[in-house]
């Protein structure tokens, strides 16, 4: 039974990664370009969000909830709240970003990104920033074997954050944009779902 649901996994993940593949070179570049932006070894990606009529105060109380609603990204408690100067910090994993099965070495590889996301409030709108702090990569020994830590990457390093002129990307630098083009997704999802959280009114919840 576990080896038919490890089989079923990766069939999916397999899926997972043909949608991302499919996408081509030039339109992940296009996707990527100017999403982000490099701060020392740090990459940023970031939004303004634009909410009329809510005071900053109230979109706090909105979005705090956001981040124990994801606790399977952030825990249980955020890192920093600060109401007087309104603004919420969180560190979060972005889970099994790649998911894959190298049938000729006979291993699965899984890629995770650790992410802090950092929200600062104003009357009527907020900014979202999340910052790629490292991608961790993790083996099996086989295809049944327990995923371990492998190794740490950094993003401030990889393509396209650190651009090789040339007409075609290596092995390498084709990993590096797959997994930057996956990453995104899950930011963009991250804004999002933030979004969602700064227009619900939940003060109507509690008034019946």
């Amino acid at each position: 039974m576990k080896t038919k649901i490890v089989i079923l996994s990766i069939l999916i993940s397999y899926l997972s990664i043909g949608v991302g593949l499919s996408q081509s070179r030039e339109e992940m570049i296009s996707s990527l370009d100017g999403a982000f932006k490099l701060e020392s070894t740090s990459v940023v990606f970031s939004k303004v969000i634009e909410v009329e009529d809510v005071d900053a105060a109230t979109l706090f109380d909105r979005v705090l909830p956001f981040f124990s609603y994801r606790d399977d990204l952030y825990g249980y408690e955020v890192s920093v709240t600060n109401r007087q100067s309104n603004y919420i910090i969180a560190q979060g994993v972005y889970k099994s970003i790649i998911y894959s099965f190298n049938s000729a070495l006979g291993y699965l590889t899984k890629i995770n990104a650790d992410h802090v996301v950092r929200v600062d409030f104003k009357d009527n709108r907020l900014k979202v920033e999340v910052t790629l702090v490292s991608a961790k990569e993790y083996r099996s020994n086989g295809l049944n074997g327990p995923l371990r830590y492998y190794s740490t990457m950094n993003y401030s390093l990889m393509y396209p954050a650190n651009p090789q002129e040339k007409e075609k990307l290596s092995r390498s630098e084709k990993k590096d944009l797959e997994l930057f083009y996956k990453t995104q997704s899950n930011v963009n999802i991250t804004f999002d779902n933030i979004l969602k959280f700064a227009k619900k009114d939940n003060s109507s919840d509690s008034d019946w």
